[in-house]
């Protein structure tokens, strides 16, 4: 005897997007931060990116700066890492079930 059967599963895809963010400075105090080429252009923001899947933090970091200001290790005299994940939930993403990335979480 043989059954099949068909299974379903309700999995919640509304999600927090997974990324590194950077805050860079010199010994004058001078801070750096990039204006968008990408939606929204013409904003202006620390350098960040996402973390693809199976990707660590710090490789993530060091990819990123490459990729997107032409960094890298070599270029920096320390680095520190914030010890915890911060989260950030814009407000139209509380309401609006349609939203499947509701925010960022960065380390």
């Amino acid at each position: 005897m043989i059954c099949s059967y068909l299974m379903t599963t309700t999995i919640e895809t509304r999600f927090f997007r997974a990324g590194v963010g950077t805050v860079i400075y010199n010994a004058a105090g001078e801070v750096a931060y990039f204006e968008r080429t990408q939606n929204p252009v013409g904003m202006w923001q620390f350098q960040q990116g996402g973390i693809d899947l199976g990707e660590q933090p710090t490789d993530t970091l060091w990819r990123e700066l490459l990729e997107e200001v032409g960094l890298t290790q070599d270029d920096f005299e320390s680095v520190h890492e914030y010890p915890h994940w911060t989260t950030y939930q814009p407000e139209h993403t509380k309401t609006d079930e349609t939203k499947s990335r509701i925010g960022h979480t960065h380390r």
